[in-house]
């Protein structure tokens, strides 16, 4: 139904966000992995529509990194897990500096520290992710944000410091 409509008005946009959004659920729904990952792929290309064609769009932003928290949770591998929770922040942090409101992508970055907050393990993740690419602002901030709810302020502060000092413009 959703591509039907696509085809009678390509330039709504909330038709492709509608869209990311099924894609999104087949993708978790799917028991194959190759099938899931074609759907996850779809969904993702669906929420850049969106974005594409309208660039202060929260719900495009919203959607997509929503997209990479829940397929980050169905993952086995910790490090592929981090790196899809790494592209949820970094949309996430664009949608901050362009879309009109903020408010969903700050609760979908609450649902992203709810996540990391659950399994532990993510933490050792997000130090090696750092160590691989120091010069990587939201590996940083990740890890940074993980000290802190530890009560390790004096690591988050030695994590941050390159990214306050040298981006100013980061949320």
């Amino acid at each position: 139904q959703i591509d039907e409509a696509i085809r009678m008005n390509s330039r709504i946009r909330v038709f492709y966000h509608t869209k990311g959004i099924v894609l999104c659920k087949l993708a978790l729904s799917e028991k194959g992995r190759d099938m899931a990952m074609r759907r996850m792929v779809q969904s993702e290309e669906s929420f850049r529509t969106c974005i594409r064609m309208y660039s202060k769009d929260v719900y495009g932003y919203q959607g997509l990194a929503e997209l990479y928290c829940v397929w980050a949770q169905q993952l086995e591998s910790e490090q592929e897990a981090a790196d899809y929770i790494g592209k949820a922040e970094e949309v996430i942090n664009e949608g901050l500096k362009k879309a009109n409101i903020k408010y969903p992508l700050w609760l979908e970055s609450a649902k992203l520290q709810e996540y990391l907050g659950n399994k532990p393990s993510n933490l050792i993740a997000l130090e090696k992710a750092v160590q691989d690419t120091p010069s990587s602002i939201i590996s940083r901030y990740l890890l940074g944000r993980a000290y802190r709810k530890m009560n390790h302020f004096e690591k988050a502060l030695d994590i941050l410091r390159p990214v306050i000092e040298n981006y100013h413009d980061e949320y």
